[in-house]
């Protein structure tokens, strides 16, 4: 007899800005946890600041801070979506290019 774990991911992270998506695998219960648990976890994965991003649902619905997950209709192996706030693509494009004097780093 043989057995096969899987490991599925609790949500995916749709980030718009390169339509990267991001498995997640930290453990989220959706009908307690809140949107700025949410937030945290999503910001751990990309490394964004929790400021500079918004995340919506499938229905573009933004998710709050203080309201719970599954009032968004949000589930295991859901898909959340993560967009940059104005301003900040073009930033993190530079960046991710490797464009020092764009995002305002000057070598010496």
């Amino acid at each position: 007899m043989f057995f096969r774990k899987e490991d599925n991911p609790s949500f995916l992270l749709f980030w718009r800005l390169g339509s990267v998506v991001t498995p997640v695998f930290r453990p989220v219960i959706f009908h307690t946890a809140r949107g700025h648990d949410l937030r945290a976890l999503a910001s751990r994965e990309t490394g964004l600041p929790v400021g500079v991003f918004r995340l919506t649902n499938s229905a573009g619905v933004e998710i709050f801070d203080c309201n719970v997950l599954e009032r968004y209709g949000l589930q295991v192996g859901c898909t959340v979506y993560l967009e940059t706030w104005d301003g900040w693509n073009e930033l993190i494009r530079a960046a991710i290019s490797g464009v020092a004097e764009q995002v305002g780093f000057k070598r010496n």
